[in-house]
């Protein structure tokens, strides 16, 4: 396995250990996972799993910036819980996706 996707695939598990360990809401439970988030680079996921992770990540930092918060914590605070905790599935399922190609191997 290449580094690259090496290292995304154990940033998108720390994320899901993020998930399930923190007590607060999906929103902050998202929050708090930035930094593993902010470190995947979707040029280094393989097909198709890089389109999805670049849709989502554009979703997941869409309102822009402010003065005080990243384009992510801006767009997750002025999210809705519900829609928070989908992204959570989103990302959770997106990792369990690449954690089956990683087994099976790229062919």
């Amino acid at each position: 396995m290449p580094v690259s996707l090496s290292f995304s695939y154990a940033k998108l598990t720390e994320a899901v250990e993020i998930f399930v360990n923190h007590e607060d809401d999906a929103r902050q439970r998202l929050l708090a996972a930035e930094i593993p988030l902010t470190l995947i680079s979707s040029e280094d996921l393989p097909e198709p799993y890089n389109k999805e992770w670049a849709t989502l990540w554009s979703m997941l930092t869409d309102r822009g910036t402010s003065q005080d918060f990243s384009p992510f914590q801006y767009t997750v605070l002025q999210m809705r819980k519900k829609r928070a905790a989908q992204f959570i599935g989103e990302i959770w399922n997106m990792m369990a996706m690449l954690d089956s190609f990683i087994r099976r191997g790229p062919h």
